[in-house]
Formats: structure tokens, C-alpha cells, sequence
């Protein structure tokens, strides 16, 4: 019994036109209601965000420490640690051994969400795609199997917020 047949038994009338399907093609194809770019969210946020917000201040502490960096004013500092804000987490979660469990995220059906679009309008994170998720836990895996040292993760980070792909940021830094 496929997934699509198991949904159509459960539940009330309102139920079934909401999460309605077309039927499985003999197992061997996808249902038409399988989302080729399914979603994914964390399992537990609040630890990861956490050791997110102690990697970010540990990158910081780093970042406002390198004397080339003190050398340049407020407002270009600024400017390098936001275009590389993103590319340094990612190395202190290397660094830090952060790691996160994903799981998927269920997205209603179109009719669903216009049914009850005016309700209860909850926050919710709309998840990132498996592709990210799977590409960003690849890396820190690679990474970490690297055996990268302490002074290693240090010339990455000054490499990472004073990187060529800023060709123009540092040229205004510069003037």
C-alpha cells in the first residue's frame, strides 16, 4: 500500500481533500504528491543555536584581535565581517565540533494553505533543502577528517575575512 493510499484512509472528509494525492504508479514511480525538493529543519534548534551564538562570539573575539583588522575603520569592519559572517561559522563549527541532526520538513498542500490562510498564522522556518543541509554536513565531516591544527583554523579565518572573492571590499577599505 503506498503512502498516498494509507492518507486517503485516514481521517475525516476535510481530511482526505486536503491531502489528496494521485495514486502510486506500481511502486516504481514517485507519488505526484512527493516534493522533488523536500525540506529540511533541525531536530533540536535551541542546542545548536546556542553552540552557533558561542562559535560567532569565539570568531569575533578572533576577528577584533588581528591587528590589520583593529587598523581599518568601524564602518569597513563591519562590512568584512558581514560579507563573511556565513563562511566563518561554518569553520568554527568545524573547529568546535558542532554537529546537528536534521529531519523533514511537511509542507501543506496548496489547498490547505488557502483554506487556512486567515486562521492561526504561525512562525515557522520554512527548513533549507536537503542539498544544503546534506552539502554543509558533507563539509564538516571532510573538514574535520583533515585533522586541521589550532594555527591552521587561525590563517583560514583571516584568509576567509580578507579573501580575494572581495576584490572591491578591500579596494574601498583601502581608499
Amino acid at each position: 500500500m503506498s503512502i498516498c493510499e494509507r492518507r486517503e484512509q485516514q481521517g475525516s472528509i476535510l481530511y482526505s481533500i486536503l491531502k489528496r494525492c494521485a495514486p502510486c504508479r506500481r511502486g516504481k514511480q514517485l507519488c505526484s504528491c512527493a516534493s522533488p525538493s523536500k525540506l529540511m529543519a533541525l531536530r533540536a534548534p535551541r542546542p545548536v543555536f546556542q553552540a552557533a551564538s558561542r562559535v560567532l562570539a569565539k570568531t569575533l573575539r578572533f576577528v577584533k584581535s588581528v591587528p590589520c583588522f583593529r587598523g581599518l575603520s568601524a564602518e569597513d569592519q563591519l562590512r568584512l565581517v558581514r560579507h563573511s559572517w556565513a563562511p566563518l561559522l561554518v569553520l568554527g563549527m568545524v573547529q568546535d565540533s558542532v554537529d546537528f541532526d536534521m529531519v523533514e520538513v511537511r509542507q501543506p498542500s496548496l489547498l490547505h494553505t488557502i483554506l487556512t490562510h486567515n486562521e492561526i498564522r504561525e512562525v515557522q522556518d520554512p527548513g533549507v533543502p536537503v542539498s544544503a543541509a546534506e552539502g554543509i554536513k558533507m563539509f564538516l565531516v571532510r573538514c574535520r577528517g583533515l585533522r586541521i591544527s589550532v594555527k591552521e583554523y587561525a590563517f583560514l579565518r583571516g584568509t576567509i575575512l580578507f579573501s580575494p572573492g572581495k576584490r572591491q571590499l578591500v579596494r574601498s577599505c583601502l581608499e
